[in-house]
């Protein structure tokens, strides 16, 4: 497969498994997209795709999103987004594409080891993961991590669990592609991948949609939890590898 051709492979993919499990397009997708592609350039235009197809899969949860518990978060959010754009335009790119392998590794053995904080609802709770996905969200398109493991924390049920991710990723994904543009991270070769990409990601989206139901989403997610500690593990070899090269 091409280079050129890889991110219309990989976004559909990514959108795909957001929408059945509500997470995981950026764990997915970044760390494959970064071996090739400097995070300054990928990140807005994947960030964007994904946010417009986040509205899509808000519309289905509309009902039952709880917008007081993404209102403390996105209060949170407000303050790690711009930092975030910045450490994207400003911070070396070989160390984000590092820090995006290490996270990815890290979170993923996280996961499949069912690791819980012992986290209470407080608004100092929800505005500590707000902050730490805004940031992530804006610097490396990873913004679901903390967010996951603060559902998973508060034991929330799968419609709040799904809910407030979508909902979330919503408000700040409109802010940071805001920044984005403000920022001038956008260019002429890096908007075609959102417009390229976006429909095959509608259909894998709508499919992904129409599948939630029938599928066993813990096996599901399991499985992509396995692929996400791979990917991170080929990240940072790829990374050690190259930086030993210089």
């Amino acid at each position: 497969m091409s280079i050129q051709l890889l991110p219309y492979f990989i976004i559909p993919l990514a959108s795909f498994i957001q929408a059945i499990s509500g997470f995981g397009a950026g764990l997915f997708a970044i760390p494959v997209l970064t071996f090739f592609y400097e995070p300054k350039f990928i990140v807005p235009p994947f960030s964007l795709t994904i946010l417009l197809l986040n509205l899509i899969n808000l519309a289905e949860v509309r009902e039952k999103i709880r917008w007081k518990i993404i209102g403390k978060i996105v209060t949170g959010s407000f303050i790690g987004i711009p930092l975030g754009v910045y450490s994207l335009k400003y911070l070396n790119q070989e160390i984000i594409k590092l820090f995006i392998s290490i996270l990815t590794l890290l979170l993923g053995i996280f996961f499949i080891s069912g690791f819980r904080f012992p986290l209470r609802e407080t608004r100092k709770t929800f505005f500590t993961a707000g902050f730490i996905s805004g940031f992530l969200s804006s610097s490396v398109a990873m913004g679901g991590p903390p967010l996951i493991f603060l559902s998973l924390s508060l034991n929330h049920s799968k419609e709040t669990f799904r809910s407030t991710l979508l909902g979330t990723f919503a408000i700040v994904g409109i802010t940071g592609n805001i920044l984005f543009f403000a920022n001038h991270l956008f260019n002429s070769s890096n908007i075609k991948i959102t417009i390229y990409a976006f429909i095959p990601s509608l259909i894998t989206t709508f499919t992904g949609l129409k599948i939630k139901n029938t599928l066993s989403e813990e096996k599901f997610k399991k499985i992509i939890l396995y692929l996400i500690i791979l990917i991170g593990l080929l990240g940072l070899l790829k990374t050690l590898l190259w930086t030993n090269q210089v």
